[in-house]
């Protein structure tokens, strides 16, 4: 399974835990394939300093996690408008490129899309589900 975590899901993983640490925990083992890009590194990376106080030794390792257990894609300067919050169409982009199973999301300005051309954008409780239904 190839999944696109949105920043906000990274974000809890590293800050809080709970459903979004378990699936980055499935990443880091290998079982799920996570994929990034450079502005989503940039974006977790700043979210983590600014808003949880992530010192700089903190941040450096959850950069070096997140660029040796994911696979970090290019994606164009310029993309087009999808989703009501433009930001977020830089994840589409990400999943497009990626071709990945799912886009994992607690945004609701994506997870009203619910579907970006054939990939689902999903809850991390639901992407959950979709593992265990898969092992099953």
């Amino acid at each position: 399974m190839k999944v696109v975590l949105d920043t906000n899901i990274l974000v809890s993983a590293f800050a809080i835990g709970g459903k979004p640490a378990r699936i980055l925990d499935l990443v880091v083992d290998g079982k799920v394939e996570g994929v990034t890009s450079e502005r989503l590194i940039s974006e977790l990376t700043r979210i983590l300093g600014v808003k949880f106080g992530f010192n700089s030794q903190q941040l450096g390792r959850v950069e070096s996690i997140v660029r040796t257990t994911f696979v970090v894609v290019n994606t164009p300067p310029n993309l087009p408008t999808i989703s009501r919050d433009p930001d977020d169409d830089h994840v589409l982009a990400v999943a497009k490129i990626a071709k990945t199973d799912f886009i994992v999301s607690g945004d609701k300005d994506l997870l009203v899309i619910e579907r970006y051309l054939d990939i689902p954008i999903i809850t991390s409780t639901e992407v959950l589900e979709h593992i265990i239904y898969d092992n099953n």
